[in-house]
């Protein structure tokens, strides 16, 4: 796994150097994140549903999940900022 927020990173930067450094750009990037990162918590909704234990998958996969509450945080300040205009 990729650590530092390289994979998020990529994401932006690919979506920056294809469209332009827009804060519309950057929300879509993050929100194509979220919807690619989002089988992460399906899986762990299922072990949840069949009563397993979601720890190591949480584990697992940390850096992604810090990276999608970043995304979250990233897209709220960027939305906000947009509505300001």
């Amino acid at each position: 796994m990729l650590k530092g927020g390289i994979i998020i990173n990529k994401y932006i930067e690919n979506f920056i150097n294809k469209f332009g450094d827009f804060a519309s750009t950057k929300i879509y990037a993050y929100k194509q994140f979220l919807l690619e990162t989002d089988y992460i918590i399906i899986k762990m909704y299922e072990a949840q549903i069949e009563g397993e234990d979601i720890a190591p998958i949480k584990e697992q996969y940390k850096e992604i999940l810090m990276q999608r509450e970043e995304a979250r945080k990233q897209i709220n300040e960027l939305e906000e900022h947009l509505s300001s205009y």
